[in-house]
């Protein structure tokens, strides 16, 4: 049976987690918090303001899709959903790449999903937030 790995994405502030936390609930399976996979330069790199480049991401992603498809392998739903900004192709493309270069994972099928609002709100939601690194 084919896995499906459900990302859930959107610039900062849309709600992925939120949304993505609900979805995973609804549908039963796992759920990874894409920002939790982000090595510590990262971090530290947007701590200080300073927006990644597509160098910083490509191990952040290649990450994404192998721990994302393996869970979904390995859930009893065969299903796993995660967050990521992934706003560009590139990005997206990459992510179903590695997960089919890696041993045994050709069978994982990702889905993506894009949240989005007004600038105002994600402007307020953004200057609310308390413990996040952005």
């Amino acid at each position: 049976m084919a896995s499906t790995v459900i990302v859930v994405g959107g610039p900062a502030g849309t709600g992925k987690t939120t949304q993505a936390q609900l979805l995973a609930t609804q549908l039963k399976c796992a759920f990874i918090e894409g920002d939790d996979l982000h090595p510590q330069a990262n971090v530290d790199k947007m701590a200080r303001g300073v927006p990644l480049t597509d160098e910083d991401r490509w191990g952040w992603l290649k990450q994404l899709s192998s721990e994302s498809a393996s869970t979904a392998k390995g859930d009893t739903a065969n299903v796993c959903v995660v967050t990521c900004s992934m706003l560009k192709r590139v990005y997206r493309d990459y992510i179903k790449k590695c997960a089919k270069t890696a041993a045994g994972e050709d069978d994982v099928k990702f889905r993506f999903v894009f949240l989005y609002t007004e600038f105002n709100e994600l402007l307020k939601r953004v200057e609310g937030r308390k413990n996040h690194f952005m």
